[in-house]
């Protein structure tokens, strides 16, 4: 019933601490993995959705874990009122994830995961106090995630980084995704005209290139 894919089992390995604040919890499937493999001993589950708040309170109670949890209505960390251990914000875009984390400054140990705009949010970390852990890439079912775990602190982010990431720690994955984001901007860069294009585009274009050729 709680199968885990590669990109969940990547943010759940990277839970440190006791309290865990899941935001934008869905279907509440990472609060209540957590609480059943021992990554934590309670969870606040956040989501500006009352249906999303429903599906995990119901997996929650299937599972016995009503006692662990708090559910909490609202947009991103201000529904929180403690500094939880670890804060897992995962399931949307970069700039949504910016928005979140602009709420409230915490020394949580954030596991972010966009799903697009991913160099949206690696800007903001570096230009706003938050150093990056971890910076690593994993495949599931033929799509690229990137895990990023970060925390405040001195910013490590490089501006080519911004765009290709850290590959940290070094997987095999990392330059498989770079082949692919390639093929995806250059059929943009092909069919667009080049005076519209964002320049984000073709800068990303550029950093990976100068790693594929390294």
């Amino acid at each position: 019933m709680l199968g885990l894919g590669n990109r969940l089992r990547a943010v759940l390995n990277e839970v440190r601490g006791k309290r865990l604040a899941d935001i934008g919890c869905d279907h509440g499937k990472v609060a209540a993995l957590a609480l059943l493999q021992g990554e934590a001993d309670f969870v606040s589950a956040v989501d500006i959705s009352p249906n999303s708040l429903d599906k995990a309170k119901k997996l929650a109670k299937k599972l016995n874990l009503l006692h662990k949890m708090e559910f909490l209505p609202g947009d991103g960390l201000t529904p929180l009122n403690y500094e939880p251990d670890s804060v897992v914000i995962a399931g949307m875009g970069g700039n949504e994830i910016v928005k979140i984390l602009s709420q409230k400054r915490l020394n949580s140990r954030f596991i972010l995961v966009a799903h697009q705009d991913v160099f949206v949010l690696r800007k903001y970390l570096q230009q706003n106090g938050y150093a990056a852990l971890k910076d690593y890439a994993v495949e599931e079912k033929g799509k690229f995630y990137d895990i990023i775990v970060a925390r405040a602190g001195e910013s490590n982010y490089s501006d080519g980084e911004i765009y290709v990431g850290k590959n940290y720690p070094q997987s095999s994955v990392f330059i498989k995704k770079l082949k692919a984001r390639k093929r995806h901007l250059e059929r943009i860069l092909n069919s667009a005209d080049k005076e519209k294009l964002s320049s984000d585009i073709v800068k990303e274009w550029e950093e990976i290139n100068n790693v594929l050729q390294d």
